[in-house]
């Protein structure tokens, strides 16, 4: 049986950090943004480093940086990989001598606005992993449009060599983590690096992402947080236990063949 990765993105507190391990977690995300809410200085984002054990990875965000920033990160967290969530191109990406992820946008402007509950759409927020996650991706494409499967292609061409693509449901040209699901069935025929599922994910959706679209890992921010909007970065024991088990037990339904990035 195949087991879907897991990354806790967002993460702020060395407890939360720890809880992550705790629950077997395969990787955490670090905002470094600044101005986003949930970035995270320099300083206690090292502390938050060190506390990894082996085998637990440290990944940290970056949007549209300067190279001289990328390097700071580097020298002062020694991140395990770059995720980026801007319009860097893929020579940036690979210029610093680790394996990086890229963070491509599903979405495009909404034909009406309203959301897959049927309420006004929620405004976007500024930065990966942030705003109150959605039910689920299924029925998404009746209120939204999404990026066109050339320009994906495309985006998948340019990055070819990143050691991961995560897609999440924001749209082009605006910052990531809205907290909006896409229609996962639209990669259920995956070619490209492996599939990071990000955007609006949970513990009542995340067996179904995982039927839909197979990933190879499953990415969450505000679906383990108590409250998105007003405590930001703020983790919830509970949520994140309940998302590792709906993983697990997604996996175990699903009962996928072992895979080469196994």
């Amino acid at each position: 049986m195949r087991r879907t990765r897991i990354k806790f993105c967002g993460i702020r507190r060395p407890e939360d950090a720890d809880a992550a391990v705790a629950l077997g977690v395969d990787a955490i995300g670090l905002v470094l943004v600044p101005g986003a809410a949930r970035a995270v200085d320099l300083t206690p984002a090292a502390a938050i480093r060190r506390r990894l054990p082996a085998f637990v990875a440290c990944v940290a965000l970056l949007r549209d940086p300067q190279p001289d920033w990328i390097q700071q990160v580097i020298e002062q967290i020694s991140p395990d990989l770059l995720q980026f969530h801007g319009s860097e191109p893929a020579a940036l990406c690979s210029g610093f001598g680790l394996r990086w992820l890229k963070a491509l946008p599903m979405g495009e402007e909404p034909r009406c606005a309203t959301t897959a509950r049927g309420g006004p759409e929620r405004p976007a927020r500024d930065e990966p992993g942030q705003g109150q996650a959605a039910d689920s991706g299924q029925g998404m494409a009746d209120t939204q449009t999404y990026a066109g499967t050339n320009d994906l292609e495309r985006q998948l061409a340019e990055y070819r060599n990143a050691a991961g693509v995560v897609l999440d449901g924001h749209v082009p040209g605006q910052p990531g983590g809205q907290g909006r699901s896409f229609d996962w069935r639209r990669v259920r025929d995956w070619h490209g690096p492996p599939l990071i599922l990000a955007g609006g994910l949970s513990a009542d959706n995340v067996s179904r992402a995982i039927a839909q679209a197979t990933p190879f890992a499953v990415d969450v921010s505000s679906g383990i947080e108590t409250d998105a909007r007003l405590r930001p970065g703020i983790k919830d024991f509970g949520r994140m236990a309940e998302f590792v088990a709906a993983v697990r037990q997604a996996d175990a339904a699903t009962a996928r063949p072992m895979d080469s990035h196994n």
